[in-house]
């Protein structure tokens, strides 16, 4: 919501997998999901986001969050 997609780098793991709407496509490695956060940053105007509560599941050292939004 606050435009610094930079952030994930701090907080986002090499592996990092993203999955893109409609699961038609995914980004893969924390490079290519920090910058396609920025493209969509670049190109989106976000005037209201909604999201639910994030599942969380984990197994050993790995874990994988997903969750539903909203964008407006």
């Amino acid at each position: 919501m606050k435009g610094r997609p930079e952030k994930l780098e701090e907080y986002s793991h090499e592996d990092m997998v993203i999955a893109f709407p409609g699961f038609g496509r995914r980004g893969v490695g924390k490079r290519a999901c920090v910058e396609r956060y920025e493209a969509f940053v670049s190109e989106a105007t976000i005037r209201d986001l909604k999201e639910s509560q994030p599942l969380i599941d984990v197994w050993g050292d790995a874990a994988v969050a997903s969750y539903r939004f909203e964008l407006d």
